[in-house]
């Protein structure tokens, strides 16, 4: 941590996050590694542990590419169970009215009060009425006594 009592002298001009005592450590650390590390080798100690090193890396790295692969398959065969499932449900809403649109009642969208055409306990929404349309000579079909209503269902 770094106090406010402790002055700028006491810290080494490398870092700003550590004074001389850790980093003399951690250069005794990394240096004594070091060594270490090349007398195994020149004794050929260190070459077979990093073979085996490598061997269980390399082991591990096909083991998590054949978990991805299977979780990708998994992922993809139930993406396309899914689409499938909601494509046979939107059939079956077809076919069935009873599960069509609800009429939403005076208590907001798909009240929970409110059972759609089984029950209609808030009441069917009010229909409006557009006025009728304006006819000119121009169009077929339009004439006298040929306007037509239109009604919002």
């Amino acid at each position: 941590l770094i106090h406010p009592a402790r002055t700028r002298s006491s810290r080494l001009g490398m870092c700003w996050c550590c004074n001389k005592t850790i980093f003399l450590f951690c250069a005794g650390v990394v240096i004594f590694t070091f060594l270490a590390g090349c007398i195994l080798w020149e004794l050929h100690i260190l070459q077979p542990i990093l073979s085996q090193c490598m061997m269980y890396a390399y082991g591990a790295i096909i083991v998590a590419a054949f978990v991805s692969l299977l979780v990708s398959q998994i992922w993809s065969a139930f993406s396309r169970i899914t689409t499938y499932m909601i494509d046979e449900f939107t059939k079956l809403k077809s076919v069935f009215r009873i599960f069509g649109p609800k009429h939403h009642g005076r208590r907001g969208r798909n009240s929970a009060f409110d059972d759609g055409r089984l029950n209609n306990t808030l009441g069917p929404k009010s229909q409006v009425r557009r006025p009728p349309a304006q006819t000119t000579g121009d169009l077929p079909g339009s004439g006298p006594g040929m306007q037509r209503h239109f009604f919002r269902v």
